[in-house]
């Protein structure tokens, strides 16, 4: 039997930094279409449930074949409330209301939408076929050189990756930066640890430069919409847009 593999789509309906962001129409549709929708193409997930404090964005999700089964508490509504804590709350919420406990959460960002149907069933089937496996999730990798500000070093740069100098087309070392908004398949027991990514991970690299525009600005939104305007037109489009 295939296992019970939940998709929970987190979307606060108190965006500041652009308002009501995850519903906001993006080419005649709410942004939240863009992840409800290839969540429920996926033959390997069992239930796309929506987490939200909003009541229009719930409302609006359920129009689009998401389930909503509660509103988030005010507590978990704030700008600092962690998704980890989110996921967890939603956990809990539905093995006491429904003694519901599925084997794998899906987790996706109604922001990440630049991203495939193979995405979402790759991390799914990682974790089916190797029972080792805590999560999978999308990476984009790249070839740039990266620093960060430490104050352990007394406010100074320290190098983040291998400084190795290479041509782009043989380096072998690369660094790859998470996209977990894309797609994150996590066994429950990892989540109700209060983690969303456990110790043994495998990562889909993800080579879309589209895969960085996460949707948080005016200007970010304006890129997207330009991107799946231009897809909409496309019969093979890769994405699930339509």
């Amino acid at each position: 039997m295939r296992p019970e593999v939940l998709c929970i789509i987190p979307a606060r309906g108190g965006s500041k930094g652009l308002h009501k962001k995850n519903i906001r129409p993006l080419c005649g549709k709410p942004l939240i279409h863009y992840t409800i929708l290839p969540a429920l193409r996926s033959s390997l997930v069992t239930r796309v449930m929506v987490n939200t404090d909003d009541v229009e964005i719930a409302d609006i999700s359920r129009q689009l074949g998401a389930e909503v089964p509660f509103l988030r508490s005010e507590t978990l509504a704030h700008d600092h409330a962690s998704i980890e804590n989110v996921l967890m709350d939603h956990l809990s919420w539905l093995r006491n209301q429904e003694r519901y406990s599925p084997a794998i959460v899906l987790y996706m960002q109604p922001t990440d939408i630049f991203r495939t149907l193979g995405h979402i069933d790759e991390c799914i089937e990682s974790l089916v076929n190797d029972t080792t496996l805590d999560s999978c999730f999308v990476g984009a990798p790249t070839h740039k050189k990266f620093w960060k500000l430490s104050s352990a070093l007394g406010s100074s740069y320290m190098r983040i990756n291998t400084p190795i100098y290479e041509s782009r087309q043989v380096a072998s070392d690369i660094t790859v930066r998470e996209d977990t908004g894309i797609a994150c398949a996590t066994r429950s027991h990892i989540i109700e640890q209060g983690r969303r990514i456990g110790d043994n991970i495998k990562i889909v690299l993800n080579y879309d430069e589209n895969s960085s525009i996460d949707i948080h600005t005016d200007d970010s939104f304006f890129i997207a919409e330009s991107v799946v305007s231009r897809e909409l037109t496309r019969e093979n489009t890769r994405y699930c847009f339509r």
